[in-house]
């Protein structure tokens, strides 16, 4: 994972050859800075233009579609226990 917090179109394309096939992971801009939103639109274009990967994370979640991480764990099964060899 590499974090960059000034996406320019030469550091996506770096970013993309470098980590084959990348994902690249945006936050929704916080409303109350003008900045930052205008910095993700920014990144957005750069990355759509260049075809990558994209996943936007909303930084809230509406109380009606709560996230899965709040329901009760998967249950996994156990693992089988190995044969043990004993020398005597």
């Amino acid at each position: 994972m590499e974090v960059a917090t000034d996406l320019l179109a030469p550091v996506a394309q770096h970013l993309a050859r470098r980590y084959q096939p990348a994902l690249f992971v945006l936050s929704q801009a916080d409303e109350d800075c003008p900045a930052a939103a205008d910095l993700l639109t920014f990144c957005l274009k750069i990355l759509r233009a260049g075809s990558y990967p994209l996943l936007v994370v909303s930084t809230t979640v509406p109380a009606e579609h709560p996230p899965a991480t709040t329901a009760p764990p998967l249950p996994l099964p156990q693992p089988k226990p190995q044969p043990t060899l004993h020398l005597t």
